[in-house]
């Protein structure tokens, strides 16, 4: 089972995308700030991170190059964001900060679902 961290400040939005993607056959954990998804991530190793942009403690482009850098690359991290919406955080998320892919807020849970199942290769 392909393990998810969600690192989600909002917990109606948290629990809404941890619902989902158990539902949908992944072992999810969620976590609310910056700091505690880096901890996370290296405790429990998860083949996907989706990290919301706007956190507390440490924002979601410096979990995703820590987490980067700590994993060599080895965790995928999906960023989404409802702030920064434009190419630019588009463009710096992929090309330096190596994101695997970036959602606009808001989305649909199908959308999501299928950027995750590409992700983690996990389509039906």
């Amino acid at each position: 089972m392909k393990k998810i961290l969600v690192v989600e400040d909002d917990p109606v939005n948290a629990m809404m995308v941890f619902d989902y993607l158990q539902t949908h056959g992944y072992d999810v954990a969620v976590v609310m700030n910056g700091e505690d998804a880096v901890e996370k991530c290296v405790t429990l190793e998860p083949d996907l991170m989706i990290v919301d942009v706007l956190l507390p403690k440490k924002n979601g482009f410096n979990v995703c190059d820590e987490v980067t850098r700590l994993s060599n690359g080895q965790v995928q991290v999906l960023l989404m964001s409802a702030v920064y919406k434009d190419n630019h955080a588009h463009d710096y998320a992929a090309n330096d900060l190596n994101a695997a892919g970036y959602l606009n807020k808001p989305f649909k849970m199908k959308e999501l679902l299928r950027v995750v199942e590409v992700l983690l290769d996990t389509a039906a």
